[in-house]
């Protein structure tokens, strides 16, 4: 483990147990959006979808929409294919 990875485990590990209260304070801020901070904690509170299930991340509009078309090119167009579908937050 190179010495920067290790620093940053150490750093993420030690801040873990205050992230809720800096994330309270940022919705207090107006920063966050208090419905969404299960997400940053990466839980998931929706069910997952019955059938095939393909995850893809796009972090801008930009990205989700080239997402959207690589999907169309491999066959996977939500209007043909019943089966797949595109979940957004």
């Amino acid at each position: 483990m190179t010495p920067a990875l290790l620093a940053y485990r150490l750093v993420t590990a030690g801040l873990s147990p205050i992230l809720p209260m800096i994330l309270a304070r940022r919705v207090r801020a107006g920063k966050e959006d208090a419905s969404r901070l299960n997400e940053r904690a990466a839980r998931q509170l929706q069910p997952r979808p019955v059938g095939r299930l393909l995850w893809c991340h796009g972090a801008s509009v930009g990205e989700s929409l080239m997402l959207h078309e690589l999907c169309r090119g491999q066959g996977l167009a939500c209007e043909q294919d019943t089966d797949v579908r595109f979940q957004l937050p």
